[in-house]
């Protein structure tokens, strides 16, 4: 079986964390002690992506002049990378704490919707 990455764009990823924390945000009333931290970890999730996409793409621009640059640009690619999957793997949980809020009926038309455009 082979494995498939969600959302591969950053700039999609970043979009849809960013919807998922306002809705999150919205049912704070609704969410258990233990679901309200949820919302805190993607935010924050989505600022630790942020400044690694940041500090990599300044490494990228300073690498012709700054040996500093070019010496830690492997490293910040990596943290960079890091940091996407970390907020992936946020946003999923995330989804999942929603789900749980959801009733069958609204459960079952986002599952009839989310296989006819992935067929």
């Amino acid at each position: 079986m082979r494995s498939i990455t969600f959302c591969e764009d950053a700039r999609a990823l970043f979009a849809l964390a960013e919807r998922i924390a306002d809705v999150l945000a919205q049912k704070r009333p609704e969410l258990g002690q233990n679901d309200r931290r949820t919302e805190a970890h993607l935010r924050a999730s989505i600022a630790d992506a942020r400044y690694a996409r940041t500090v990599y793409a300044a490494m990228c621009r300073d690498k012709e002049k700054s040996a500093v640059a070019r010496r830690f640009l492997e490293q910040a690619d990596h943290r960079r990378r890091r940091a996407l999957e970390r907020l992936r793997e946020h946003v999923i949980r995330s989804l999942a704490v929603i789900c749980e809020l959801m009733n069958h009926d609204a459960l079952v038309d986002v599952a009839e919707h989310v296989l006819s455009t992935g067929a």
